[in-house]
């Protein structure tokens, strides 16, 4: 049955209207997205944050009077903090392939963080959970985190040539190539994010380096499919391969040397 609007009161929070805002800000960045790189870097943005701004809506629509009204409120904002949580490596891909000023890249992490904080505090979780809040990193140039630097060239090279790929090739090809290199850049940043100081610290940087690495091993077989298709010249095949091994290579020498540095730790 439909509510006509002038028989009906309104009731907005304000995570409801931040969540908003959040939609308004991403939508604004998504269409600045070059036209090429727009279906592989917006949808997933948008679908994320929508969905989050729908479960908050929802949430608020939810009867906080009944225990079972209260329940639905709590699995709805479960499911919006989900998908927010969930745009990290999405924002990670947008903030490294367009080179995100670093006033940019704060904005829009501390508003999808402040939506994060104002969803926890409405749930009012009975096991007081701590909620995970999106993190920016440092994505300048440096000579000495030539790992990242030759990461971040590779990402970028994989998406421009991807971009040319016919549509018909992107379910089955062009997106795993991307979520593979997307998965390696980002393990790669997270791995860097933190010096380690104790055994722990070791071990989880150690892991997203592996992983990493794993990433760039899984991401040469649908590139030699896409390369069977696209009938790339031998130098761009090679340009491309290149690349992948000395990240590979950079990558486990960190390891090695991290080893070396941080094994001892307790």
């Amino acid at each position: 049955m439909s509510v006509l609007a002038r028989n009906r009161r309104l009731s907005t929070t304000e995570f409801e209207m931040n969540c908003a805002r959040l939609v308004q800000l991403t939508a604004q960045r998504a269409d600045h997205i070059p036209a090429r790189y727009k279906k592989f870097v917006r949808p997933r943005l948008m679908e994320l944050t929508t969905s989050a701004y729908h479960a908050a809506i929802m949430a608020n629509e939810a009867d906080s009077r009944t225990e079972t009204g209260r329940a639905d409120r709590r699995k709805l904002f479960e499911r919006s903090i989900r998908c927010l949580v969930a745009l990290q490596k999405p924002l990670v891909v947008y903030w490294s392939l367009f080179d995100s000023k670093e006033g940019g890249i704060r904005e829009w992490a501390d508003l999808v963080n402040k939506e994060l904080a104002l969803l926890r505090g409405a749930a009012h979780f009975e096991d007081d959970r701590e909620v995970p809040m999106i993190k920016t990193f440092d994505l300048k140039y440096s000579e000495d985190r030539m790992f990242l630097n030759k990461m971040r060239e590779l990402h970028k090279y994989t998406y421009s040539k991807i971009c040319t790929v016919p549509l018909e090739y992107k379910d089955h090809l062009s997106d795993q190539i991307l979520q593979f290199v997307d998965d390696a850049l980002y393990c790669t940043l997270q791995g860097n994010d933190n010096f380690p100081t104790t055994r722990k610290q070791y071990e989880a940087r150690d892991k997203y380096l592996k992983r990493a690495i794993d990433n760039l091993n899984g991401l040469q077989r649908p590139l030699y499919a896409l390369w069977n298709v696209m009938c790339y010249s031998e130098n761009t095949m090679d340009e491309w391969a290149g690349q992948i091994n000395e990240c590979i290579k950079l990558l486990s020498g960190l390891r090695s040397s991290d080893k070396k540095r941080f094994g001892k730790l307790k």
